[in-house]
This record gives structure tokens, sequence and C-alpha cells, in this order.
């Protein structure tokens, strides 16, 4: 179970990253234009940058992958300051 959670953040990630980067690049293209409204670059830009902020948020994805490539439990550590009890 902790290991599709760990997949589907890191598929979460791998998204959102993605599409913040060619959506990014498609407003540059089309220039300011890409800011308007009428234009579906803009409401692209916005739904992926809405993404990145929806639980899990981009920090907390990076944080339970680079646990789980460390080999550390969930639990081991409280708000990073050390290990439980310390």
């Amino acid at each position: 179970m902790v290991e599709r959670g760990l997949l589907a953040n890191r598929a979460k990630y791998l998204a959102t990253e993605a599409g913040l980067d060619v959506t990014s690049k498609v407003i540059q293209v089309v220039g300011g234009r890409g800011a308007y409204k009428d234009y579906p670059a803009e409401r692209a830009f916005r739904d992926v940058r809405t993404a990145t902020l929806m639980p899990p948020t981009v920090d907390r994805m990076l944080e339970a992958i680079g646990k789980s490539a460390l080999g550390l439990q969930e639990g081991m550590f409280r708000f990073g300051s050390g290990p439980q009890g310390a």
C-alpha cells in the first residue's frame, strides 16, 4: 500500500513538473498573449500551477520520495529536527 502512494507521488511530481515546463515555454512562445484569459495557454498554466498546490504539495511529495530513496521510515523524523524522542 505504501509503495502505491510513493508511485503516485512520483507520477504526480513528474507530471506537474513537465506540465509547468511545457506551459511556461508555450507562454514564452506566444508572448504576452499567453497571459490573456482568452488563450488556452493561460488556462493550461493556471491548471498545472494549481495542481502543484493541491495536497500533497510538491514539497511533501519530494520529502516522501527522498525518504523512500534513503530507506527512512515516515515517522522517523519529526519536523526535520531529529530522531523522535530526542
